[in-house]
């Protein structure tokens, strides 16, 4: 069982606060966006120690077994401009907070946060406009902590931080480190430029310069050569036949192993 007073205690962030905790929920998204509808305040986390329907990205379902992993949503509520930051921010708190605990993690794009091409942490992001407006942003986060066994289909593709260290992982701890690493990068969105943020990102992320890749989108494939993220967050491809910019797809990595 997650404690949710023990996180409590090492929460450092004003993230998280109120928190809606739930032993079973449906989606942690999907409830995140009903209290947002009704006007929660930003920082607001829905929380599940399982969950019967998460979610991925495309309709995708997400892998939620009881008492092992993090299911959790983040509402935000951040200038629509600054919304092209938001996938990224995710992804390199997660990156960070894991490198807390020893793990190297790398992102691929959009929002995955791989450990050896490995999933371990899927990120949903999932808005609400009005007349051109943000009303707000839902940010879902799935990582698999101490799982250590996954559905035949995701044996070779899946991983998690026990798999990885050989031990289990305080998940209180864990998710009270990911919030402080959030906060301080959502921050600073308001500060620094695309192009600071983006060569942080490219840093950060073998896969989005000088990666071979092949990108599938809806039954068609693309591949080329990342050249990084252009002004509004989509990955530059350079093809043969010159270059291309993608904003959804699988992103497959080509590289030799």
């Amino acid at each position: 069982m997650f404690s949710v007073t023990g996180f409590q205690e090492r929460r450092r962030s004003k993230l998280g606060d109120p928190i809606y905790y739930f032993e079973e929920l449906e989606s942690t998204n999907t409830t995140a966006e009903l209290l947002a509808r009704e006007g929660c305040p930003e920082g607001t986390m829905v929380l599940g120690n399982c969950q019967s329907a998460g979610r991925g990205r495309k309709g995708a379902g997400w892998f939620s077994p009881a008492g092992l992993n993090l299911y959790f949503s983040l509402v935000l509520r951040p200038d629509t401009a600054s919304l092209r930051f938001l996938p990224y921010i995710a992804s390199l708190a997660v990156q960070r907070a894991l490198q807390q605990i020893g793990i190297d993690a790398d992102l691929k794009w959009p929002n995955d946060v791989l450990v050896d091409e490995r999933k371990i942490c899927g990120i949903l992001i999932q808005t609400a406009m009005e007349d051109g407006r943000l009303l707000f942003a839902v940010v879902g986060f799935g990582i698999n902590v101490n799982v250590l066994e996954f559905p035949a289909e995701l044996q070779d593709v899946a991983t998690s931080v026990a798999l990885h260290k050989g031990s289990a992982e305080p998940r209180e701890a864990l998710l009270a480190s990911l919030l402080l690493e959030f906060e301080r990068l959502y921050e600073t969105i308001d500060s620094v430029s695309w192009p600071e943020f983006v060569a942080e990102m490219e840093a950060s992320s073998s896969y989005l310069r000088d990666c071979p890749v092949r990108i599938l989108q809806e039954g068609v494939s693309l591949e080329g050569t990342t050249k990084g993220l252009d002004s509004f967050g989509g990955l530059r491809i350079q093809t043969a036949k010159g270059e291309k910019t993608v904003y959804a797809g699988e992103v497959l990595s080509c590289r030799k192993k």
